[in-house]
């Protein structure tokens, strides 16, 4: 799906221990990187990250990436009204 800026990531661990969830950023107009790496998750734990500018975030392809360290995590897209 295209990233518009008005998405917010939820993330659930349903592993036995601890995870961690990374999100790739790229360089905003200030030259800066934000990488959200190693956002921990106990046992059960639920995230809720975002919105997030495309400045920052969208990658050359139009999207948004980042990785979980295990596979089983359970990950949602909430799209923001336009108006939001």
């Amino acid at each position: 799906m295209p990233f518009t800026g008005k998405e917010v990531i939820l993330f659930r661990n349903d592993n036995v221990g601890a995870v961690t969830v990374t999100l790739n950023s790229t360089v905003d107009d200030k030259k800066r990187l934000g990488d959200i790496t190693t956002y921990s998750l106990g046992i059960g734990d639920y995230a809720a990250l975002g919105p997030f500018p495309k400045d920052g975030w969208q990658q050359a392809d139009g999207k948004m990436y980042g990785a979980a360290s295990v596979a089983d995590i359970s990950i949602a897209v909430l799209k923001l009204p336009a108006g939001e």
